[in-house]
C-alpha cells in the first residue's frame, strides 16, 4: 500500500462485475477487505467499461473517491 498526497494505493481482485448494473466487487489482496466500484470509476479502458473476474486492479482511493485501474487481465475471461 503506497501513500502519496493522501492517496491509498492497493492491488486487488475483481471477484464479481455485474455489467447490467457497472458495479463490481474487488477483495484487496494485502488486507482482505473488499471493495465495491461502479464502471465510472474505472480508468483506462477505452469504449464500454468492464472488468472480468479474475482481473487484477490498482484501486487509488483519495478520500470518498477512487480510481479502478486494470493491472493484469484474468486468463479465463468470457468475451
Amino acid at each position: 500500500m503506497n501513500q502519496k498526497n493522501n492517496e491509498l494505493e492497493k492491488i486487488a481482485k475483481v471477484l464479481v462485475f455485474n455489467e447490467n448494473l457497472g458495479e463490481g466487487i474487488a477483495l484487496v489482496y494485502s488486507t482482505g477487505e473488499k471493495i465495491r466500484f461502479s464502471y465510472r470509476e474505472i480508468e483506462g479502458i477505452d469504449g464500454f467499461k468492464i472488468l472480468f473476474p479474475g482481473d487484477v486492479v490498482k484501486v487509488i482511493q483519495k478520500g470518498k473517491k477512487k480510481k479502478i485501474l486494470k493491472v493484469y487481465e484474468s486468463q479465463i475471461r468470457t468475451d
